[in-house]
């Protein structure tokens, strides 16, 4: 019983941050779900990776958070096959340790729809502080 109230609370909790998403960051998360074919990082620069990624997958602007702590030269070795972006991500962002991203999804903002890789542990969606 306690197992399925955890299962509604967080399904809960996902539509109400779906719901809230702006045009732009619902068809981002639509993009999140593309399966790229291949990706072979070996120590690559996060920016390469970020630009490799968006040139593969049509309609994904992704942003690092550099003002933020996120450094473009920082290196990453990933390697996927037949994943989706949102798997890619999370995976990259497990690697790098301490990093996360959110779909930025705020009306007037020049970033709406964009992923966002900064630092944390977020994956999706920004946790309210």
């Amino acid at each position: 019983m306690r197992l399925l109230a955890t299962f509604v609370l967080l399904f809960a909790t996902a539509s109400l941050a779906l719901a809230e998403d702006t045009p732009a960051a619902a068809k981002t998360r639509k993009v999140l779900m593309t399966k790229v074919k291949e990706i072979n990082w070996k120590d690559t620069m996060l920016d390469d990776a970020r630009q490799e990624l968006q040139e593969e997958v049509k309609g994904l602007f992704i942003i690092l958070d550099t003002k933020g702590g996120i450094s473009k030269n920082r290196k990453i070795s990933l390697k996927a096959k037949d994943k989706t972006v949102e798997e890619i991500l999370n995976t990259m962002c497990d690697t790098l340790g301490g990093v996360g991203y959110i779909v930025v999804s705020q009306k007037g903002n020049a970033r709406d729809g964009n992923i966002m890789i900064r630092l944390g542990k977020e994956r999706g969606t920004e946790v309210k502080k």
